[in-house]
């Protein structure tokens, strides 16, 4: 079990810096900023907050992004600079993405990340060379404009199983993680649409997860809000929940790119 977990938290890092315009991101990839009526909204900072017995604390961890170009959510280029206030570390990251393939570099190490072109799903993952992980994905299911894609994984733990359900429009509505062997269910999460009218405009694609385990490890969800916005920038407050605790806070901070 602890071989899963760790695999599963290397996909969303992964995840989490291929989409590097994403906010109240687990993973999945939904909210690779916006694009609506002409606008493209892109994230430009992101500061997470310490949280204790419930009382937010001081900020941990800052990332700013600087956009270099950006034509789609598969063509883009850029740089994220970090701050990890916890251990006084600074470190960038170069990143860019040419059709299905995203390369990220920093401190001379150099990760790419292939995708799946039907699913738009992570297909492999190589650190310098070296291949961590490879998918085999396949189509199971179509009901109306949703598809079910069934994942396995190989390399850092031989046979995960995930289940996708993807919109047509490349939104994941759900995944469901699975054992080898006897196929038992180990976490679903599902994603949704924030109420509030301006996020759903500016960032249609935007989700909210909330995931529940099956192993009485707990479960973990997302809430959001818009602290503040203009015709220009736009920035939203994220809370983390584990078990119903309020556990964690960031504030991301959107530009308008045209």
């Amino acid at each position: 079990m602890g071989n899963f977990f760790k695999f599963f938290g290397i996909i969303v890092l992964v995840a989490m810096i291929g989409f590097s315009m994403a906010a109240c991101d687990d993973g999945s990839g939904n909210n690779a900023g916006g694009v609506n009526s002409g606008e493209t909204w892109l994230i430009s900072s992101t500061n997470s907050f310490s949280v204790s017995n419930g009382i937010v604390g001081s900020v941990i961890s800052t990332k700013n992004i600087t956009w270099l170009s950006y034509t789609d959510e598969k063509n883009f280029s850029g740089r994220e600079d970090n701050i990890d206030a916890s251990n006084n570390q600074q470190y960038s990251i170069s990143f860019s993405q040419t059709g299905n393939i995203y390369q990220s570099t920093s401190g001379g190490n150099t990760t790419t990340v292939v995708y799946d072109e039907a699913s738009g799903i992570m297909q492999s993952m190589a650190s310098n060379g070296v291949t961590i992980y490879n998918a085999t994905i396949e189509l199971t299911e179509t009901a109306g404009n949703v598809r079910t894609f069934s994942v396995i994984y190989h390399g850092v733990t031989d046979g995960v199983i995930a289940v996708y359900k993807i919109r047509n429009d490349g939104v994941v509505l759900e995944v469901r993680n699975h054992n080898t062997g006897d196929n038992s269910l180990v976490s679903t999460t599902t994603f949704s649409f924030p109420q509030d009218a301006i996020i759903r405009t500016r960032l249609p694609t935007f989700t909210l997860s909330n995931t529940v385990q099956e192993t009485g490890v707990g479960s973990f969800y997302q809430t959001c809000e818009v602290l503040s916005y203009s015709d220009t920038e736009m920035v939203i407050r994220g809370k983390i929940f584990s078990d119903g605790a309020f556990t964690g806070q960031y504030d991301n901070t959107y530009i308008r790119w045209n």
